[in-house]
C-alpha cells in the first residue's frame, strides 16, 4: 500500500514534518485504511482559516484549530478496486495551535501531531459524538 501525505504551508512555520507524516499514516492505517491514497494536510494563518470557516461552515471570524475536508464519507474498513484515493484536506492554522500548546503545557510538535492526526480521524469518516 502506497500512502502519501502531503504537506504544505502559508509561512515559515517550524512544522515536525517527518513525524507528523508518520503519524497520520499509522493513525490511517489503524482505522483500517487498505488502498493506496494521497491526504494533504496546509498550515494556515489566521486571516486563511476564518476565510475557510465562512466560505465551507457559514461562520463569521471563527478561528479553527483544525478542519478537515474529507472527499467522500467514509468507513473502515474500505477498499477502492484500483488506483489512489483522495481522502481529502486537513487544514491547521499554527498560531491557534502554537496559542493551545502554551495554554495545554504541551510541546508545539505534540499537538501538531494531534490536530493533523484527528484531522485524519475525520477523514476515516470518525466524528465528534
Amino acid at each position: 500500500m502506497k500512502l502519501e501525505v502531503r504537506l504544505s504551508k502559508s509561512a515559515d512555520y517550524l512544522i515536525p514534518r517527518n513525524d507528523l507524516i508518520e503519524s497520520v499514516k499509522n493513525e490511517l492505517i489503524r482505522l483500517g485504511l487498505k488502498n493506496n491514497a494521497e491526504v494533504n494536510i496546509s498550515f494556515v494563518d489566521e486571516k486563511t482559516m476564518v476565510g475557510i470557516a465562512e466560505l465551507y461552515l457559514n461562520e463569521k471570524n471563527k478561528v479553527h484549530n483544525v478542519l478537515s475536508f474529507p472527499s467522500t464519507e467514509v468507513k473502515a474498513p474500505f477498499e477502492y478496486p484500483e488506483g489512489v484515493s483522495q481522502l481529502g484536506d486537513i487544514v491547521i492554522c499554527y498560531k491557534k495551535a502554537v496559542e493551545e500548546s502554551r495554554l495545554e503545557g504541551v510541546a508545539i510538535k505534540k499537538k501538531l501531531i494531534d490536530l493533523a492526526t484527528h484531522g485524519a480521524r475525520h477523514l476515516m469518516g470518525k466524528h465528534h459524538k
